[in-house]
């Protein structure tokens, strides 16, 4: 007896549905930026981990007795991979040298990040809670200075003189204050990328640091 063409159709509904499910449960390789690697570090005193997003460039291994600039960027879960594809650009171009980047984020899963880089970034406290929620600008400031720029330049080959500090929104008010406070900016210091409202937030802060420099 001829199977119907009812039964043909069923069993081709059954066999893609098993194959579907063979290639759902099979599994695919993740996306991964060439030649970067992840560090956690301890969870400090103000109870803050924080997650490293570290690159290095193509020759790192290569060039042995070489040593690199750095760019810190801040929100690294966001713009480490920005950051990552724009030096690709840029040194194919020649316009700068191969440099490490380095994003600076947190350790977890399904995070608030706009919660979290409130607390970070800002200078002075905004946006509602209080001390408890933002204006901790400085002691992330302190942090970067004492714990991750020591780590980096332990761990991998950095030219210490060549430092960036790149950043977003809250990012770029965050960098531009560690410029004007002459911290960490050296004479390779790339202008921050555009602050939007984030200046407004930190404007009076600034001021106080630096208000011949400010220009706000």
């Amino acid at each position: 007896m001829k199977p119907s063409f009812v039964s043909l159709v069923f069993g081709a509904i059954l066999l893609a549905g098993t194959v579907q499910a063979e290639i759902v449960a099979t599994a695919l390789p993740a996306h991964t930026i060439p030649n970067s690697q992840l560090r956690a570090l301890p969870r400090n005193a103000a109870g803050r981990q924080y997650l490293l997003h570290v690159s290095v460039p193509a020759s790192y291994a290569k060039e042995t007795g070489r040593r690199y600039p750095v760019v810190y960027v801040t929100d690294g879960y966001w713009d480490f991979v920005k950051m990552d594809a724009i030096r690709g650009a840029l040194v194919y171009d020649k316009y700068v040298p191969e440099f490490i980047v380095v994003g600076l984020g947190y350790v977890g899963e399904n995070l608030d990040y706009g919660d979290l880089r409130r607390w970070e970034l800002s200078p002075v406290p905004f946006g509602g809670g209080g001390p408890a929620a933002s204006g901790h600008a400085a002691d992330f400031l302190k942090t970067i200075e004492t714990e991750i720029i020591p780590l980096i330049e332990r761990e991998y080959r950095v030219d210490s003189s060549h430092r960036v500090l790149a950043g977003a929104s809250l990012g770029g008010l965050f960098s531009s204050m560690r410029c004007i406070r002459n911290l960490i900016c050296s004479r390779a210091t790339l202008p921050p990328l555009p602050l939007s409202c984030s200046a407004m937030t930190g404007s009076s802060a600034i001021r106080k640091l630096s208000p011949s420099r400010a220009g706000l």
